[in-house]
């Protein structure tokens, strides 16, 4: 009895197994339908019109002349209809997707799939560290995607605020198969002035426009306009990855060491064909100013062409020379600095001093309580100088309740009582939040203020 029991388990189980087949099958109905739509999405959206075009006639032809008759099966199906979309120009991001549409119950499972992937990848940049010689090394797999777009620029923030003392910085970007165009300006920002550059062109041909892409004017940090700059790139690099690689290198901002990447530079959109079957069409292109073209079909070149398993020692063996020479040049002129800042007296004049002061800080040469010295230096003889040195350190160290107490200390000096009491105030605010052991000095400080203008209200 037991035996015959398995046994009609076993043919059960088979039944369902034969059903759900049968079920998850392609019609010939549904896959006419597809590939109908299909062709009419790529003589409306692809970049090329006469290219989309020749791809649609194609597939009419080849569902014409039974090429996918017999293909039930969707994945093999969305293989063969990706192999044909691609077969015209090797354009990579033109593909036929097996995607069936999630259960309504199941988006927000599907949504915490998401960020548990996000979270074991740091979006995107799973390894930051500092190499043998002050060399920084920034692992990039992925440009992440618009969902966890703020996530990623705070990550990316403060992996760069970690390299920000690197005498050379080397970004791997190996195996990243793209993301968002925004995040790589985002990043290549930290490597200009603050004046925007124009990295892209981008241009819809279907709808007939287009918008530029341009590294950002504010950044939270420090930029390396002068570190040198290597990034690593191979064969799967591709899309977002190699826009990095393609601007750095055409900027004449970074060497690119490795081998020709992918070669998948137009922007994608995806469109749903069906419950199941999505298709990805090329529908932006992206025009570099410099060279007028972009990396479509031929990949990134990179200025040194490595073998696979020589890549990052080579990079490495470079990034240690640029950094020797950068060192050599970036104590030089800190040595300036020095001298500039030491000669600091009476006869400078405040736009030298600010100048020279905004340099050495950002040298990390001199910190707050240096040119707090500074401003009381100027207390006395020229208050105000002294006023435009404390102001300055209140907005370098904007969190130092004593910066904003000496800063009122510089107004008080000039009689600028009402905007002393303001920045004594400001000094409490911020010294209750970082727990000051100065609170009563500050208190102190608005009381007899306090007093002066109720002095000055009675005279």
């Amino acid at each position: 009895m037991k035996r015959f029991l398995i046994i009609l388990i076993v043919i059960a189980m088979s039944i369902i197994s034969v059903y759900s087949q049968t079920k998850n099958e392609v019609t010939v109905k549904e896959r006419n339908a597809i590939i109908e739509k299909i062709a009419d999405s790529l003589e409306f959206y692809y970049v090329n019109h006469d290219i989309g075009k020749q791809i649609s006639l194609q597939l009419k032809i080849n569902e014409k002349n039974g090429l996918y008759n017999g293909t039930i099966n969707p994945d093999t199906l969305a293989f063969k209809l990706t192999e044909t979309l691609r077969s015209a120009n090797g354009d990579l991001h033109l593909s036929v997707s097996h995607s069936p549409k999630k259960k309504t119950n199941s988006n927000n499972s599907n949504n915490l799939d998401n960020h548990k992937q996000a979270f074991t990848f740091n979006y995107g940049v799973p390894e930051v560290k500092i190499l043998e010689g002050n060399i920084g090394y920034m692992k990039i797999i992925s440009f992440s995607n618009w969902n966890f777009f703020e996530k990623t620029k705070s990550v990316m923030t403060t992996s760069m605020k970690f390299l920000e003392n690197s005498d050379a910085i080397i970004f791997d970007v190996r195996d990243n198969r793209g993301g968002v165009p925004n995040l790589v300006a985002f990043l290549c920002s930290y490597l200009f002035d603050e004046e925007p550059v124009h990295l892209a062109q981008y241009y819809h041909r279907y709808r007939n426009d287009g918008y530029g892409l341009y590294t950002y004017k504010y950044i939270p940090g420090k930029r390396l306009t002068k570190v040198p700059v290597f990034v690593l790139v191979n064969e799967k690099s591709a899309s977002a990855a190699e826009e990095f690689a393609y601007f750095l290198k055409h900027q004449k901002r970074a060497i690119i060491v490795g081998e020709v990447t992918m070669g998948a530079g137009y922007g994608v959109m995806s469109h749903r064909l069906n419950d199941r079957f999505i298709v990805y069409i090329s529908s932006e292109e992206d025009i570099n100013p410099i060279t007028k073209t972009n990396f479509e079909g031929v990949g990134v070149i990179p200025n040194v062409k490595t073998e696979k398993h020589n890549t990052f020692n080579t990079a490495k063996d470079l990034a240690g020379k640029a950094a020797e020479d950068y060192k050599t040049q970036k104590y030089g002129r800190l040595q300036t600095l020095v001298d500039k800042y030491s000669n600091i007296n009476e006869n400078s004049n405040l736009s030298e001093i600010i100048d020279i002061v905004k340099k050495c800080q950002n040298g990390g040469l001199i910190g707050r309580t240096d040119i707090n010295r500074l401003g009381y230096k100027y207390l006395e003889n020229d208050p105000s100088i002294s006023e435009a040195i404390f102001q300055l350190n209140t907005k370098l160290y904007p969190m130092s309740s004593n910066v904003f107490d000496s800063y009122g200390d510089g107004l008080k000096a000039l009689k600028k009582f009402e905007e002393a009491l303001k920045a004594y105030k400001q000094a409490v605010e911020i010294g209750k939040r970082i727990g000051s052991s100065n609170m009563s000095v500050y208190l102190a400080n608005i009381k007899n203020i306090e007093l002066l203008l109720a002095d000055k209200k009675i005279n």
